[in-house]
């Protein structure tokens, strides 16, 4: 009853924060514990009861503005500290003599002490503290002069195109290694000269990279093409036989043919969607028709003709439209492979209608009523779902009884697997659970100190039905706040806990003398870290500061993704003298402790770009891995395994496994081939 009452009747919360400060308490967690009775040794009197738990809930808006306020402590929340004017912190920054904005976060993060420490009242992040207040970009407060591109005035557009095209760049690659210093001989990027041109001069005389170059190139959705049949005249001209064939030329990868002309487009499927396309093979000139634009028989002779070739199902309707059943014969050029998309509205029924085997699809098969069914199930004393699937692949189970029923009867009466056994088992989603309040009253006399006790509870038979194993997902807007409000612990979950500023932070944690981050691992998992210092800094602090373990712990190692590496042939010729085998003793090299830091662990990751052509060259073993290796053209390749006479798929996966084939013919020709001539593997082994 009293406790009612204090709920009621709180104490002003000046006279709340006088009595906590007695306590002498350091941190939020240690008055968590105290709240649950946790310090009664070091502390005089329990918690009164008209004092809340939950402060920063209680005097929201009476006067709170932190855990270091009502502790005593003095710490702040950076969301609630007073920084000065803007234009006295710019002065402050001023002083410090800095060129950049990258000096101002080392500054900050104390990497700088010949120019002291960050005042409190001076925050870090500038830029967002005085976005509406005077801020006009970083050299304006670190005192360079240097102007932020989006508030920089720029030559007008004649004159800077003019510029631009005295510098000779070739096209848009080339403009961009100029914009980042990549052409020294072209001297560095003029500051009234933007990066970004088209967007700058979109409305005053922007073309297209083009005209800005000077190359005189058009944009492709800028160029006038020919007509259209003038346009077909010339690609059928160049007697190209497919797609890939046309995409080559295009590329420039057929000099023999030409080059593309600038009046005939690389796309013409979409440049001439509208005026007479018809597909690539119209436009080639070779007279295969699209299959979305054949005309195929009509659904009952189609119908009756796969009927005869006997086949008993799906997956062998697919083999056959593959190829793979040479005994069956080639499937004809009017009947579809994907049957049931053509005729979707034109009397398909099912596969099994389709092929002649008389099984019907589960969407068009009539069932008994919920009710009748669910008591035939009843009568078979089953116990649980896996004892039903055995059912229903036994045979003994009727065509008019479901074997999915949470699919046919949803909306029907469905309410679970126990109601449809007859067991009794009620599915969580089914459930009737206490109220948050009764619930969490219940789970405190339990006495559970951890998330890990709750989920050995819950997996026991002690947990009841009526409280849920998953509160936080069941209590969501109804009162939950975390597991030590659930639990009685008052733990605070990571994501709320208020922790030191990252520099007071990280100087404590070098004090410790760790080596590496596994130390650090250790280190949290013994209880002795303080609660005001996060066991995971690098989420916490990763836009105030964070630069990895080595800055962390003060060993100077530096992150991967930030150290420089040798060259990609200077690193290959130091490997090349290491007679490493194979990537296996490349990985046992780099985990030993002999692998420099200037050579990465991952060079197919860091050279990817800058020369990487695989393991086989990394090593100088030689070894081409099969997607770099050059194979022989489809009809060379294909005459060469005729000479096999090699009479089935299975004889040719078997001479694949064997060390006779050579490197330059694909194990998987109708992948390789699949648009370079391949007509199935009757064709690939001569048998067709």
């Amino acid at each position: 009853m009293w406790s009612r009452l204090a709920k009621l009747s709180w104490r002003p919360f000046d006279e709340a924060r006088k009595f906590v400060h007695s306590l002498g308490l350091m941190s939020q967690n240690a008055w968590n514990k105290y709240c649950i009775g946790e310090l009664l040794s070091k502390v005089v009197m329990p918690k009164p009861q008209d004092i809340p738990s939950n402060p920063h809930l209680t005097y929201k808006n009476q006067g709170w503005k932190g855990y270091g306020d009502w502790l005593g402590t003095g710490t702040i929340a950076p969301r609630l500290r007073e920084y000065r004017p803007f234009e006295d912190a710019r002065k402050f920054a001023h002083s410090l003599n800095l060129r950049n904005r990258h000096e101002w976060k080392t500054f900050c993060n104390g990497e700088m002490e010949e120019k002291g420490t960050l005042p409190e009242d001076i925050p870090s992040n500038a830029n967002t503290t005085y976005k509406n207040k005077g801020w006009s970009g970083w050299g304006d407060w670190v005192g360079t002069g240097t102007v932020a591109p989006f508030l920089r005035e720029y030559r007008s557009f004649e004159k800077a195109r003019s510029f631009v095209h005295g510098l000779g760049l070739k096209n848009s690659k080339e403009w961009k290694k100029y914009i980042n210093w990549q052409l020294p001989e072209k001297g560095l990027l003029p500051d009234d000269i933007p990066r970004a041109p088209w967007q700058v001069y979109s409305d005053k005389g922007w073309t297209n990279i083009g005209d800005w170059l000077g190359t005189g190139n058009v944009a492709v959705f800028l160029r006038e093409y020919r007509p259209f049949e003038k346009a077909r005249e010339f690609a059928r001209g160049l007697g190209l036989k497919s797609g890939p064939g046309w995409t080559k030329f295009c590329k420039g990868e057929l000099p023999e043919k030409g080059h593309l002309p600038n009046d005939i487009p690389a796309n013409p499927s979409r440049t001439y969607k509208n005026e007479g396309w018809a597909g690539m093979g119209d436009w080639l000139g070779t007279g295969t028709i699209a299959p979305y634009l054949r005309q195929y028989r009509p659904f009952d002779e189609t119908r009756q003709f796969v009927r005869g070739l006997g086949l008993r199902s799906e997956s062998e309707w697919r083999k056959y439209c593959k190829s793979e059943l040479f005994e069956k014969g080639v499937l004809p050029k009017d009947i579809p492979a994907g049957a049931n998309s053509v005729y979707k509205d034109k009397g398909w029924k099912g596969w099994g209608d389709f092929l002649g085997t008389g099984a019907v699809a589960t969407y068009h098969k009539k069932y008994q009523s919920f009710k009748k069914a669910r008591a035939f199930v009843h009568r078979l004393n089953l116990k649980d779902i896996n004892e039903w699937r055995k059912y229903c692949k036994s045979g003994k189970k009727p065509e008019d009884i479901p074997s999915k029923p949470e699919r046919v009867y949803k909306g029907k009466g469905w309410e679970g697997t126990g109601d449809w056994f007859g067991t009794g088992y009620v599915h969580p989603k089914f459930r009737q659970y206490l109220s948050f309040e009764e619930a969490r009253e219940f789970i405190h006399k339990l006495h559970l100190k951890s998330t890990k006790e709750w989920g050995e509870y819950c997996k026991s038979d002690r947990k009841p039905e009526f409280i849920p194993a998953s509160p936080a997902r069941k209590y969501k807007d109804e009162g939950w706040i975390n597991y030590g409000d659930w639990l009685g612990t008052g733990e605070v979950a990571s994501y709320l806990r208020e922790y030191l500023p990252f520099e007071q932070a990280r100087k404590i944690v070098r004090k410790l003398g760790l080596k590496k981050e596994e130390d650090w691992r250790l280190y949290c998992k013994n209880k002795k870290k303080p609660e005001n210092i996060p066991a995971y800094p690098a989420g916490v602090y990763k836009n105030d500061g964070w630069k990895g373990y080595g800055n962390w712990l003060g060993t100077g190692r530096v992150q991967t993704q930030q150290r420089a590496y040798l060259s990609f042939e200077k690193a290959r010729e130091f490997i090349h003298r290491l007679n490493l085998k194979n990537q296996n003793e490349w990985r046992k090299y780099c985990s030993s402790d002999r692998n420099p830091e200037n050579i990465p662990a991952a060079p197919h990751k860091v050279y990817k770009n800058a020369g990487w052509k695989g393991y086989g060259n990394w090593l100088g073993t030689g070894y081409v891995p099969p997607r770099l290796i050059g194979f022989l053209p489809f009809k060379e390749a294909r005459e060469f395994v005729h000479k096999l006479d090699l009479n089935s798929v299975a004889e040719w996966r078997q001479y694949i496994k064997s060390e006779k084939k050579p490197s330059n013919i694909p194990a998987a020709p109708d992948h390789k081939y699949k648009n370079d001539g391949w007509k199935g593997y009757p064709d690939w082994l001569g048998k067709g």
